[in-house]
């Protein structure tokens, strides 16, 4: 099996290790990217950030 095809097992274990963002650090990205109504979360893995942006933002979409 090719090695790459195994995230979608250990995509469990990575999500449940990874901690949400602190507010401070949500804050932050919107004061400089202002209020949108639309954002491209990339890169966003499992989608924790996605998540977490999605409570301020009407569409977002998350790639990775």
């Amino acid at each position: 099996m090719i090695e790459y095809m195994n995230f979608g097992k250990l995509s469990e274990a990575y999500d449940a290790g990874r901690q949400t963002y602190p507010t401070d650090v949500m804050d932050y990205i919107f004061s400089l990217i202002g209020i949108s109504q639309r954002l491209l979360d990339v890169g966003c893995g499992t989608g924790i950030s996605t998540r977490q942006l999605a409570r301020q933002v009407k569409d977002i979409s998350g790639c990775d």
